[in-house]
């Protein structure tokens, strides 16, 4: 734990009260941020406050809004924010999330605090514009704190695109006398706001660190603002907004489209770039894939399986490949007692605490399906597994045929029937039957269990142990990677196939970079033994695939299919899972539709804007869909 302590209790800091309500009570102004260099770095620190904590289900909609992860059947939205997107239930007057706004809905506030994104700009603003009048600053300081401040003018309008699409742009600190007609801006167009997004990046980039220390993950770093960079790039090349014309009513007041009309490869070619500079940067400083080949296991696949697992979780963080990240207690805590198999409560009811671990965050069904076999192919293309029947029950192994053949993402990430699963310092055996200790318990109105059959092992090390004579976790705690070095590999083969219409052979190296760190043979040797490489729409969707399956169960594929415009079609279909009360192999290994208590409905490939924004400033138009 010694490491990760500055770097959590930075984000308790974070997470406390308004930095401002410290200073005396006679002089609360922002004066006293500027009187010291120590009294700049706490409101440096505040800062961050407004940065969306990503990894869990209720301050984001990532981690359960797309595809891959989900929870049980029950739970109210009010608990599990994530339903508003699955369900249709986000409106301009019932959000669900504070980025844009954040006044006080009561029924939807628990565990949560709304974030500020506006508010968290303004001050950035002001810390830029002030950090001059500070008496003993050093040259040092003086520029890390002006790159920060840059940098999260940078992010939080990039929270803003992700979450709302184009935003409105705010280009400085506005003066307390500002007419309406500066206050109350209309939408930037989506090729302005990354212009922008960027220009913020660029200027961050120039005077952070590179990297930064280890207590200091969570903090801006020139790496990290140059791989953000291309991220955006790379959602602005998309076909959410490269000529999007779906999009064409979309417009402000006066008539300007917001997203642009007229698809333009040459997007690609500067995402392409962007990925480049961000590779070369990062590799310099440093940063590399996470490979340690002295684990000492005799066998070379289990070898793979427990390295590529070891990414998230064997040390309390990867400086190594994590290249943005953050590290928040409470979110550990609810992802590991969620996603570890029930064991001490068989009823699956219980309290907070007393009830142990409750195997609710779940691997969709989809996701599964998705993960190559050891040949790095679709089971389907693989001509080693083609003829075999993925769903059918094999006696020998006690399971389904689809958990063999495997490759080693899959059991690094997966639990399921019959498989095995580390916790508690021992490698227990899943029974996930109806009936069975880790399975259903045969009644859909308790809260506490699986809906898929399949159990998350990402982030979860062997040692969290949980102690059920004095109800008590021992929690081996974790950071969440933001943005890792494996994105811009995958995100540089991606924009190299769309501005090439096919891998170069720098593609291709990005590409099998990724591969081989997770145990599979390079791309052109796995599709050698299908018969050829795909090309065309076909290629597209596997690179697309090798994407996801690389960052499931991170909150990635919740933004990925909606720059791919995928999300609408995806996110309706009833997703799968075994028959869960089956407590036979027989009865348990049906495919059979997932228990949800409503019907999925599809709105928007954004949130609403809050109605109480759109009453105030009346030069905005609302999202698409609401």
């Amino acid at each position: 734990m010694k490491k990760i302590f500055p770097i959590l209790t930075c984000a308790a800091l974070l997470a406390s009260c308004n930095y401002l309500d410290v200073v005396p009570e006679s002089k609360a102004t922002f004066d006293d941020c500027f009187k010291s260099q120590s009294e700049c770095q706490k409101f440096e620190y505040y800062l961050y406050q407004s940065m969306p904590l990503i990894g869990t289900h209720y301050t984001t909609p990532d981690f359960f809004g797309g595809d891959d992860y989900i929870t049980g059947v029950k739970g109210t939205v009010a608990y599990f924010q994530y339903k508003s997107i699955l369900y249709g239930l986000e409106s301009p007057s019932q959000s669900y999330w504070g980025f844009w706004w954040t006044g006080s809905i009561p029924e939807i506030d628990w565990r949560r605090n709304p974030l500020d994104v506006y508010e968290s700009i303004r001050h950035c603003y002001m810390l830029l514009n002030n950090i001059d009048r500070v008496p003993d600053i050093s040259e040092e300081n003086y520029n890390k704190w002006r790159g920060e401040a840059y940098f999260l003018i940078g992010y939080y309008h990039n929270v803003l695109f992700d979450y709302y699409g184009p935003c409105v742009l705010i280009r400085g600190q506005v003066a307390t006398d500002a007419t309406s007609e500066e206050l109350f801006q209309p939408r930037a167009t989506a090729d302005e706001c990354v212009k922008f997004i960027c220009e913020m990046y660029d200027k961050a980039a120039e005077l952070l660190p590179p990297r930064r220390i280890e207590a200091e993950l969570n903090f801006a770093s020139g790496c990290a603002a140059k791989a953000l960079k291309a991220r955006i790039l790379l959602t602005l090349a998309s076909p959410l907004y490269n000529g999007n014309t779906e999009m064409a009513d979309f417009k402000n007041p006066d008539g300007t489209n917001i997203i642009n009309q007229v698809y333009d490869r040459e997007k690609w070619k500067r995402a392409m770039d962007a990925c480049e500079d961000a590779i070369s940067y990062c590799e310099s400083n440093g940063h590399i894939l996470y490979n340690h080949p002295d684990i000492n296991i005799a066998d070379d696949f289990e070898r793979t399986v427990s390295n590529y697992h070891d990414i998230f979780c064997r040390d309390h963080h990867n400086p190594e490949e994590y290249i943005y990240a953050y590290g928040g207690i409470y979110a550990s805590e609810v992802n590991i007692r969620h996603s570890a198999p029930r064991s001490v409560n068989p009823s699956g009811q219980g309290g907070y605490y007393a009830d142990g671990y409750r195997g609710y965050h779940c691997p969709t069904f989809e996701s599964v399906l998705m993960y190559y076999t050891r040949n790095g192919l679709p089971w389907e293309k693989d001509p080693e597994t083609k003829d075999i029947d993925p769903y059918a029950y094999d006696p020998v192994t006690e399971t389904a045929n689809m958990h063999s053949h495997r490759e080693p993402r899959f059991y690094a990430n997966v639990g399921y029937d019959r498989g095995t699963y580390e916790i508690d310092g021992t490698v227990e055996t899943i029974y996930a039957r109806g009936g069975e200790i880790h399975g259903s318990t045969l009644n859909i109105e308790h809260e506490y269990q699986n809906c898929t059959g399949y159990f998350n092992k990402k982030f979860i090390n062997k040692a969290n142990y949980y102690d059920p004579s004095s109800k008590t976790f021992k929690y081996f705690y974790y950071n969440f990677p933001y943005i890792r070095l494996a994105e811009l590999y995958l995100s540089y083969a991606e924009a190299d196939f769309e501005y090439n219409g096919r891998l170069s052979e720098r593609g291709y190296a990005c590409l099998d970079k990724v591969r081989t760190r997770a145990g599979l043979p390079t791309f052109k040797e796995s599709w050698a033994l299908a018969g050829g490489e795909p090309t065309g729409d076909e290629l597209r969707e596997i690179l697309h695939r090798e994407r996801s399956i690389e960052f499931f169960y991170e909150a990635r594929r919740y933004h990925d299919i909606r720059r791919w415009k995928t999300a609408p079609e995806i996110m309706v279909r009833k997703p799968k899972a075994w028959n869960m009360d089956g407590t036979t192999a027989e009865t348990f290994y049906q495919v059979t539709d997932m228990r949800e208590l409503m019907e999925r409905v599809w709105k928007s490939y954004w949130l609403a804007i809050p109605i109480q924004e759109m009453n105030v400033n009346t030069n905005l138009v609302q999202n698409p869909g609401y």
